[in-house]
């Protein structure tokens, strides 16, 4: 069994630690720091203070930012 396999499993559709997913009911963004069989370990930080949650793989999706995010335009 090599490292990757310990880390992630096969079955978890490659969810990775330190990647971002949505939470489907809400909406909202987390940021996964565990990843087991059926469930993923997730985190979001509101201003001081970090919540933590499990989540099983059917509430979540991969989340991706695309657009300008950052990127200021004078005109």
């Amino acid at each position: 069994m090599s490292d990757d396999t310990k880390t992630n499993p096969p079955e978890t559709n490659n969810y990775k630690i330190g990647q971002t997913v949505r939470y489907k009911p809400t909406m909202t963004i987390w940021k996964i720091v565990g990843v087991g069989s059926d469930w993923l370990d997730c985190e979001k930080k509101i201003k001081r203070k970090k919540m933590k949650q499990r989540f099983s793989l059917a509430e979540v999706e991969p989340y991706f930012a695309t657009g300008a995010v950052g990127i200021t335009i004078y005109r």
